[in-house]
């Protein structure tokens, strides 16, 4: 299965209908991921709306493929129902994106800005019945169980990233307190991927540079060290 980015890429600015009634809704966008995925379509039976696909969850089969996750913890790719829709009337189903300040989210979806293409928007997060996440990409989100910790440091521009650390690498406390704000050595055996993001216990996302062996980092914080 493609990526979260890539499935964005490849629907944004198009019309997706699946069930060929009443143009490209909300719902067909999540069902034509479905289908990329080869999960069976999961239908609005109760009420036409989709927040049948959360408030019939238990029993209609999308928890066999996706997991529930709250809307607290969010990451790029996870389906975002609204029960009580962030427009006034019915309900909403969205990929989630980004999340935004004042309790708002950046999301991809179609008939969710005056256009039935898939485009972005800024929700509300009033109104959300539920999230979830397709299992195709949980596989993705697991920490690699050789990473010992991942430690957080600023640039000389003053850019937040995280390098992973691993068993064969030599990380050696060089002055500092505790565990902030210490200065760092990473000894590896070659470069060192530095990203942009921490997430489920591992640096990830958007690579900012490649950092070479026993580079001197002046680090804000260690994470997850065993």
């Amino acid at each position: 299965m493609m990526t979260a980015q890539e499935f964005i890429n490849k629907t944004i600015g198009k019309r997706k209908d699946v069930d060929g009634y009443y143009g490209a809704q909300c719902w067909d966008y999540f069902a034509y991921f479905e289908q990329l995925a080869k999960y069976p379509i999961t239908n609005c039976t109760d009420t036409g709306y989709v927040a049948d696909i959360w408030n019939n969850r238990k029993n209609n089969g999308v928890l066999k493929n996706f997991t529930e996750v709250s809307k607290d913890k969010l990451q790029k790719g996870d389906w975002v129902i609204w029960t009580k829709s962030p427009y006034g009337g019915g309900s909403h189903i969205a990929m989630f994106v980004a999340y935004v300040d004042n309790n708002k989210i950046k999301v991809i979806g179609q008939n969710q800005t005056n256009t039935m293409e898939a485009s972005y928007a800024t929700l509300t997060m009033t109104g959300i019945g539920g999230c979830l996440r397709p299992k195709c990409w949980v596989k993705n989100t697991k920490k690699d169980p050789g990473i010992i910790a991942v430690v957080e440091y600023l640039t000389i521009d003053n850019v937040r990233c995280f390098m992973n650390v691993y068993a064969k690498d030599k990380l050696t406390k060089c002055n500092g307190h505790g565990r902030y704000n210490q200065t760092l050595t990473i000894g590896t055996n070659g470069a060192r991927n530095c990203f942009m993001s921490y997430k489920n216990g591992q640096a990830c996302g958007k690579s900012h540079c490649k950092k070479p062996k026993g580079t001197l980092l002046h680090v804000r914080n260690v994470k997850d060290l065993k």
